[in-house]
């Protein structure tokens, strides 16, 4: 079940911002637009000639993207200049057996919800311990803007741990 009120939702928001996703949020939506738009056909592609603004585009039924940003310690060369090396790191940290996919469902006026996993270690002092298995979904994630909804999943006991961590990351 998804909460955006959880403790889990509350430390997959502060990662967020550690791994530089919040910041780049941006350019991730506008990358996963040129993506689609150089590989799926849109309805109204004249309308985007004339504007150059993804969010004119309009697709038959609702189109999914998949894209990797992590895969064994490296990331995409896509979006590796809007990271910091630090960011990218603890991207390593939490990505789940060394990968971070990106999978989007994007709708009208290029609003996505944007679904990933994240593996993050109870103690930000100490990664190899334990980890907490996130499932996130970022909803309402237009192009353009900095903001969106976290829903997150985690099982009980990932709740629990959750809050003891949330502390321990906004020190860190």
């Amino acid at each position: 079940m998804y909460n955006r009120e959880s403790n889990a939702a509350q430390l997959i928001a502060i990662c967020l911002e550690k791994c530089g996703f919040s910041r780049n949020i941006s350019k991730v939506v506008e990358f996963l637009e040129q993506s689609l738009h150089g590989s799926q056909p849109a309805e109204n592609v004249d309308k985007y000639d004339d504007s150059g603004d993804y969010a004119d585009l309009q697709y038959s039924g609702t189109p999914n993207i998949v894209f990797t940003l992590i895969r064994d310690g490296k990331i995409s060369s896509e979006l590796a200049d809007n990271f910091s090396d630090n960011e990218v790191e603890f991207l390593n940290t939490i990505a789940v057996d060394d990968v971070l996919r990106i999978d989007s469902l994007r709708s009208d006026f290029a609003e996505h919800e944007i679904d990933f996993a994240f593996d993050v270690p109870l103690l930000p002092t100490k990664l190899t311990d334990k980890k907490i298995r996130a499932y996130v979904k970022l909803v309402n994630v237009k192009l353009g803007s900095l903001g969106f909804d976290i829903e997150v999943s985690v099982s009980e006991e990932g709740e629990l741990n959750a809050a003891k961590a949330i502390t321990l990351y906004s020190l860190s």
